[in-house]
Parts: C-alpha cells; structure tokens; sequence
C-alpha cells in the first residue's frame, strides 16, 4: 500500500501544478489567484506530511483523498466558482480506487458527498455555475462512486474465494505427496523382499541338484545310501523351511499391493475435488471480468458525453463569434465548457487503462486456475494408470502365492517320502529309480517356481519406478 501511497502524491503534485498555472493564466496574479494556489499548496504540504506520519495506511489514504477534495471546493469557493475544479474530483475518487478497499471508498464518497449538497445551498458557483450542472455533477459523482464501491466489493469476495481455493489446493497436494512417498517407501521394501525371495529360490534350485546328484550315486553305491539319504533329508527340510518363508511374503506382498492400490484410488478422489473446487475459482473469476467490462462501457459512455459537450462548445463558440463585442462573455464560457469536456475525456481515459490493466490480471489468473486444473487431470489420468499397474502386480502375486503352495505340498511330501525311505534302507535299491524321478519333478518345480519369482521381481521394479515418477511430479 506504501506504493499507492507514493503514486497518489505524485498525482496530487501534478493536479496542484496544473490547477495553479490554469488559475494564474485565468485571473492572472489577483488576490483570488493567491489566495487559490494558497489553498491548493497547502494542501499538498498537509497531504505529504500525513503520509511521513505514523498512522495507519487505512487513515493515510482518507488523508491522502479527502484533503484535495475539500482544498478543490475551498479553491472554487474562493476564486467565486470554477467549473474545472470540481472534475478533479474526479481524479482523488480513481486515488481511491487504487487501494482496492471498498472501505476506503465508503468513507470517502459518502462525507464528501454530503458536503457537495451542502455547497449547494450555500453557493452553488463552488460546484457550477447552474443549479442543474452542479446536481448533475454530483449525481455523476455519487454514481462512479457506488459503481467503484460495488465493483470493488465483488473483486475482494472473489480474492478471498481464489485464495482459499490455493490453500485447499497446496493442501491437497501435500497429502499427495505424503501419500506418494509412503507408497514408494512401502515399494522398496517389497522389491526388498522379493530379493530375498529370488536368492531363496536358487539356493533351493542348487539344493535340488545337490539331492539328484545324491540319487544317481545311492543307485551306484548302495553302502553309502544311509549317509547321502541323511543329507537329502537335511536339505528337504531347509526347502520345507523356505517354501513357508516364501508363502508368507508372498502374502505381505499381496497386502502392500492392496493397500497401495487403496491409497492411490484415495489420492484420485482428492484429486478429482481439486479439480472442481479450480473449476469454480475459474467461473468465479471470469465473472470479474464481466463486471469489468461493464464499467469500461460506462466509461466510453462518459467519453461519448464528453465529445458532444466540446462539439456544442465549439458550436456556442461560433455563435460568440457571430455576436461581436456582446459575445465575448458567451466566448469565455463556450471556452470553459470545452475544457471542461476535455477534462472529463481524460478522466474517464485514466479510469479506463485502470480497468484494462486489472482487466490483465485477472486474464493471467484465469490463465494460472487453467493451468492448475489442467495439471489436476493429468495427475488423475496419471494415477489411473498407477491403480492398473497396481491390479496388475496383485495379480501376478496371486499367481505366485498358488504356485509357491504347490511347491509347498510337494515338498511336504518329499519329506514324508524320505523318512519312510530311512525306515526302509533294505529297500532303497528298488526304490532308487522311483526317487530320481521325484527330485527331478521336484527339480522342475523350482525352476519354475523361481522363473514366478523373477517375473514378479521385474514387475515390482516396474512398479518402483512408477511410484518414483509419481513422487518427482509431486515434488516438482
């Protein structure tokens, strides 16, 4: 606000310098005309002594737009009426304009409305000449004064509404994002396990070679049976042991796949809501734009106005002209009507790059919500790809949890197999044959028991580097 501060002096200069030099070239050096550049001075030097003054910027700025407006009616007062000076008026109501609070506007335009009524019964030249110009320029007044005060009630309700969509928004995002870390955190660890699984796998897969080889020798040399049936049946228990090893992380990774699955469907919802709540800031905002363009057509309307009044100045010139000597009083004020209209023009001109330059603004954050529901979707098409891949690991744990209970129940009967060979040494001749083909299957098995495990293994990497692109779109 220390910046609006600062423009506003600058313009409150250049209206002093302008009216005091329109003031000498029009009385010339009188004693009104002092007496008004007096005025007017002073109130420059008042106006920038408020604003080294340690109040607050909401008081400042009524010094800062009521001082020139009552110095203008003073000024007029003294120099017996100037229809100029009112339309600076005009220039302190855009000042307050500036500062975008419909507070300031309030408690600018309603005193010093009321003040301007009461000039017109005490001298109406302070306003204008006629009785129906100084209403009119009060209506005029009073009219852009409550169309600024609306205009700028709507654009705060619409701020404040865009700024606690950006907090819902960065919110939102930040549960994302929790939840993305959580989900690759909890990834890693399965990848982790499904590690361990593999290295489980080829040592079960080395151990079934092992026990055939032991089979092919207790065919070639029944004397050493006892010894390597012993050391089968220590690596059918290690085989027993991974198999329930592997069945139970198998299940943990169903259930971390579920529950990501879980997850990321809750993160799809939010994100589906975000993209709404963007979607009603949007509407919201291009509602501002509307009420903006209906003041600029107020504005040209004034400026429309204002082309007709120098048109019939220039008319009321002409006919001076026509009178000779009896028309040089009618010249002086067909000259002050043109001025007068050209002012207006300006003034309206000033309040126009206003709203253009709001106008702008409020383009870039539509353009800004735009891109942020954009980035909204995306990340929900994004995380429907994620919860496909998710159903898809799932799957293939089902697979594999199938596969490694088979494997489990032959290994369980491998065992039993072997503890009634130990009971029957006097049979393990005859039984040789029957027990290689057995640790062949076996064999079989395992391999493809471990290819299960593999594809899984590239499956969960698939999955890691998702969940890792998902974190790093929400750091971005």
């Amino acid at each position: 606000m220390e910046r609006v501060h600062k423009a506003n002096l600058l313009v409150i200069l250049a209206c002093v310098l302008a009216l005091s030099v329109t003031t000498i070239m029009s009385y010339g050096m009188s004693a009104k005309s002092i007496k008004g550049c007096g005025v007017l001075v002073a109130t420059l030097v008042i106006v920038a002594v408020a604003n080294f003054l340690k109040i607050s910027d909401f008081a400042k700025a009524l010094v800062i737009v009521l001082c020139p407006s009552y110095a203008v009616l003073i000024y007029s007062g003294l120099v017996n009426g100037n229809r100029i000076a009112f339309l600076a008026n005009f220039i302190t109501l855009s000042m307050a304009a500036r500062y975008f609070d419909k507070k300031i506007i309030k408690y600018y335009a309603i005193p010093f409305t009321a003040t301007c009524v009461v000039c017109l019964f005490i001298n109406v030249k302070i306003i204008d000449e006629a009785f129906v110009g100084a209403i009119s320029k009060i209506c005029l007044f009073a009219a852009s004064a409550v169309l600024l005060y609306l205009g700028t009630k709507f654009g705060e309700k619409k701020t404040r509404q865009a700024e606690a969509a950006l907090c819902q928004v960065q919110e939102n995002t930040a549960v994302a994002n929790r939840i993305a870390f959580n989900l690759n955190r909890e990834i890693v660890e399965c990848g982790t396990q499904v590690e361990e699984v593999t290295s489980h796998a080829q040592s079960v897969k080395t151990s079934a070679e092992q026990m055939e080889q032991v089979v092919d020798e207790s065919s070639r040399a029944i004397q050493t049976v006892s010894e390597k049936l012993n050391t089968a049946k220590e690596q059918i228990d290690k085989n027993y042991d991974y198999a329930q090893q592997l069945e139970q992380s198998f299940a943990e990774v169903t259930q971390a796949v579920n529950d990501g699955n879980k997850e990321a469907k809750t993160v799809q919802k939010s994100m589906l809501e975000m993209s709404e709540t963007v979607g009603q800031a949007s509407d919201a905002t291009a509602g501002l734009l509307e009420q903006m363009n209906t003041i600029t057509g107020i504005l040209n309307d004034i400026n429309a106005i204002a082309g007709q009044t120098n048109l019939l100045s220039l008319n009321a010139s002409i006919e001076a002209a026509r009178a000779g000597e009896h028309g040089k009083g009618f010249a002086v004020v067909a000259d002050q009507i043109r001025v007068l209209s050209e002012d207006s023009r300006k003034s309206a001109d000033s309040i126009k790059e206003i709203i253009l330059t709001l106008t702008e603004t409020v383009n870039g954050v539509v353009d800004k919500i735009s891109a942020g529901a954009d980035a909204a979707k995306n990340s929900s098409v994004q995380i429907e790809d994620l919860i496909g891949k998710l159903d898809t690991v799932n799957n293939s744990a089902e697979s594999a949890t199938v596969v490694v209970k088979e494997e489990y129940d032959v290994i369980g009967e491998v065992k039993r197999q072997f503890d009634d060979i130990q009971e029957e040494l006097d049979t393990v001749a005859a039984t040789s044959e029957e027990n290689a083909s057995m640790v062949a299957e076996i064999g079989n098995n395992i391999v493809n028991q471990t290819d299960y495990v593999m594809k899984l293994s590239g499956s969960i990497d698939s999955l890691k580097e998702s969940s890792k692109k998902l974190e790093e779109h929400f750091n971005e």
